[in-house]
């Protein structure tokens, strides 16, 4: 195994031996090289069939998790270790067993306005009143399950109707994204044998950017992480509120845990530790406990009442940074209609930056961009034409 920097947080909760524990992870202090190493570590015990499941929620944290992943482990102790996220743990259950859920051998993962489409068909006001709820319609599949029902629920009659059209398009091979867990979740209630071999072939559960997790997701990893269950999270980097993720999720689990840790010790800034200690400091600060790390001297704030004023910052702080050697630099702002004042302004003004974030549809765009962790599966790339679009999710000028 690779050597690594030495880190006492790291140490502690690789040393940790409780059956479920948390740990609180502020971005910058190597959650990701943690997580692989107490992934190896708690590996190394396990029998020849048993795996660690580190599961994460992000197509590209997952891809950090398996880069970090092949730099410290050696072949052995790799395959003990899947890493994977949600979406693609459970389409692969469901694409083996496809035939005992009734879904086609053709089935499809198609666009989330196509199901909407459907269901409006069955009961229009029903899902007038669902698209007020966030979230609830588009894991419209989960509400076959009483225990993931709240007070957003419809009433019986409009959930019956909106379900029985869900079955019917997944029995025509029409999927969407959010349907997966939820068919998973049937497999593991339906059939008892395979709930026993997912138990059995994964003891161990790693859940890496946990606060972002819905009700089903969490359920899912307290299922199988039977022998050991480790949640990474950051309570302040919650921001699939929209989805189901809520903060009292991720608190349960402190409650019910044996063992709370926090990471302390900034490694993303290996150019630049007062930078990354003042950060941690201010997150310090923003919970109401005090902590007196000045900023750093590279740190420049600039303050304009009005967001045109600041559009001349943007260019000459741009400008100053390819000056100084950078090869990119990141413009993020909080609206879509800013993004396109500074994108416009900062062509006029001969930088050309490449906008990520276009197009017209939000909920299409998002469906091809789910479709990218699934490109790991040859089924998946046989099955799945992913559609060249970007979405309107702005907010980065690089």
């Amino acid at each position: 195994m690779t050597t690594l920097r030495h880190d006492t947080d790291h140490n502690d909760v690789c040393n940790a031996a409780d059956r479920h524990i948390v740990v609180v992870a502020p971005p910058g202090t190597g959650k990701t090289c943690l997580s692989v190493r107490l992934a190896a570590t708690i590996a190394q015990d396990l029998e020849p069939t048993e795996r660690v499941l580190l599961v994460t929620f992000s197509n590209q944290a997952r891809v950090q998790l398996e880069r970090e992943a092949a730099r410290q482990l050696d072949h052995d102790r790799r395959r003990r270790i899947e890493v994977t996220n949600y979406h693609g743990f459970f389409w692969r259950a469901v694409w083996a067993n496809r035939r005992a859920l009734g879904l086609p051998l053709d089935t499809q993962i198609r666009s989330r306005r196509t199901r909407t489409e459907a269901l409006k068909a069955a009961d229009a006001d029903g899902v007038a009143r669902l698209a007020k709820h966030d979230g609830v319609l588009e894991a419209l599949a989960e509400q076959r399950f009483e225990r993931f029902r709240d007070d957003r629920t419809p009433d019986q009659g409009a959930l019956d109707r909106m379900l029985a059209t869900l079955e019917h398009e997944q029995q025509q091979g029409r999927l969407v994204f959010d349907d997966l867990g939820a068919l998973f979740w049937r497999l593991l209630e339906t059939f008892p044998v395979l709930d026993k071999a997912y138990k059995t072939r994964y003891p161990v559960v790693i859940a890496d950017e946990h606060q972002d997790a819905s009700e089903l997701q969490d359920s899912v990893v307290r299922r199988l992480g039977s022998r050991r269950l480790i949640i990474l999270a950051d309570p302040m980097q919650l921001i699939y509120g929209f989805r189901g993720s809520r903060p009292e999720r991720l608190q349960r689990h402190v409650e019910e845990s044996q063992s709370e840790f926090e990471l302390r010790t900034p490694h993303r800034w290996h150019q630049d530790k007062a930078a990354g200690r003042w950060l941690l400091a201010v997150r310090t600060r923003l919970v109401g406990n005090p902590d007196p790390t000045p900023a750093p001297p590279s740190l420049k704030v600039i303050r304009e009442r009005y967001f045109n004023a600041m559009m001349t910052h943007v260019k000459i702080g741009a400008a100053n940074a390819f000056r100084d050697g950078m090869a990119s630099v990141a413009v993020l702002a909080a609206w879509n209609s800013d993004i396109g004042k500074l994108r416009t302004y900062l062509c006029k003004q001969g930088l050309y930056p490449r906008q990520l974030g276009s197009g017209d549809d939000f909920e299409e765009a998002c469906g091809d961009i789910e479709q990218l962790p699934l490109l790991g599966d040859i089924q998946s790339v046989a099955h799945h034409a992913v559609v060249n679009r970007s979405g309107n999710c702005g907010g980065l000028i690089a």
